[in-house]
């Protein structure tokens, strides 16, 4: 059973975000290392529990009163099918219990893995942010995906 709750134990967000396999995937140059997420009303950290057992952690936040920005950090060991689920779960808890009407991720062009997970979780291609993310010193890419409420509710 996956059940999405919203956390404020920054602890556990920040042991997850860090992990390596995450963590590489997501920072860019600008990235310190020091990072430490932050418990902010306008930040939702939503935890991925699978069986009871932290499995990951989505971050989302506002752009306006109806978009709303994504971020996954799901833990290896539930990449695949569990992973699949809660993206579904998560969309879900946004869709039915915040105003958020759109939900977009920006995704670098290198992580292949976060574009097929963001497409098999119902989100569409809409842009590329060209020359938008830099990593190892090289300018690259990022592709932009969204989800509408409307879309959701016919998945």
């Amino acid at each position: 059973m996956i059940t999405i709750e919203r956390t404020h134990d920054m602890s556990l967000v920040n042991r997850i975000v860090k992990h390596p396999k995450i963590w590489n995937s997501l920072t860019d140059d600008a990235q310190d290392k020091y990072w430490y997420p932050l418990d902010d009303a306008n930040i939702h950290w939503l935890l991925v529990l699978i069986e009871c057992i932290p499995a990951g952690v989505f971050m989302v936040h506002r752009h306006n009163q109806i978009c709303w920005e994504i971020h996954t950090a799901i833990l290896p060991e539930y990449w695949g099918e569990r992973a699949r689920e809660a993206a579904k779960a998560v969309l879900k808890y946004l869709f039915t219990n915040t105003d958020c009407e759109k939900l977009i991720t920006n995704v670098p062009e290198t992580n292949k893995a976060a574009l097929r997970y963001a497409k098999a979780s119902g989100m569409k291609l809409f842009g590329t942010n060209t020359k938008s993310f830099k990593k190892n010193g090289v300018l690259m890419d990022q592709y932009m995906l969204g989800i509408e409420k409307g879309e959701w509710l016919c998945l």
